[in-house]
């Protein structure tokens, strides 16, 4: 988004205003001395992933903010092998997005219940996720791009109002769809994030863009990021 010299496009849209990432554990289970009740825990919990991935880094930064990034504390793997680490305790934590709960879920079983401790509730206050515009739709289209966002807000406004409903529609159409998984992650991963009913498109938080760039920073390791307007526009704005 308008980090790169050349890059020609702007987010128009911040839907999740929250960012999806999460530690993922087993509930009641030693990580390794006790079990996770609070961030403060993840600075001794064994963590899964690969060290180049995104998940492992943003869990890395996390760790650093919460006060120490201990190295000893990665177990290097794929993402595939997670699910099967974390129901045997070969790890303590798996960075994912809460929203994949389910998944960890199938693989425990029986034998344990599956919690989140989202990003969000250990400091971290960025924005997940949004709909970017090329610079030429921008100038060229705009009233389509315009259209296209408020036909996906009341999408997911519908989704906030009525989730079984939505869901239910949904499942009409793609019907491969899984709707239990489906609400399992609505509830955890984006009904926190997602906008609530009182916000609308022509809005937006300049605090909630310098947290976001402070974040991507510790994340990425941005040397020069860019200031909050050149990443956002309105389309209320003229272009």
């Amino acid at each position: 988004m308008a980090v790169e010299p050349g890059f020609d496009a702007k987010c128009v849209f911040v839907l999740g205003r929250q960012v999806p990432m999460a530690a993922l554990f087993v509930a009641g289970r030693p990580a390794p001395m006790r079990p996770i009740k609070s961030p403060k825990d993840l600075l001794r919990a064994r963590y899964g992933g690969e060290a180049a991935s995104q998940f492992v880094r943003e869990h890395r930064a996390l760790l650093r903010r919460l006060g120490d990034d201990d190295p000893g504390l990665h177990v290097e793997m794929s993402y595939a092998a997670l699910f099967a680490a974390l129901a045997a305790g070969e790890i303590d934590v798996a960075p994912d997005y809460a929203g994949i709960l389910p998944s960890y879920q199938r693989a425990v079983g029986a034998d344990g219940r599956v919690d989140v401790l989202p990003y969000r509730e250990c400091g971290v206050s960025a924005y997940g996720t949004g709909f970017v515009a090329s610079g030429r739709a921008l100038r060229d289209r705009r009233d389509e791009v315009a259209s296209f966002l408020a036909v996906a807000a009341s999408a997911y406004q519908a989704m906030r109002a009525d989730p079984e409903l939505a869901v239910k529609a949904a499942a009409a159409v793609q019907r491969e769809m899984d709707s239990q998984y489906a609400l399992l992650e609505w509830r955890e991963a984006e009904e926190p994030a997602i906008f609530d009913l009182g916000w609308r498109l022509d809005t937006w938080d300049r605090s909630g863009w310098q947290e976001t760039i402070a974040w991507r920073r510790e994340v990425v390791g941005f040397q020069e990021p860019p200031p909050p307007e050149c990443l956002c526009e309105l389309l209320g704005e003229p272009p």
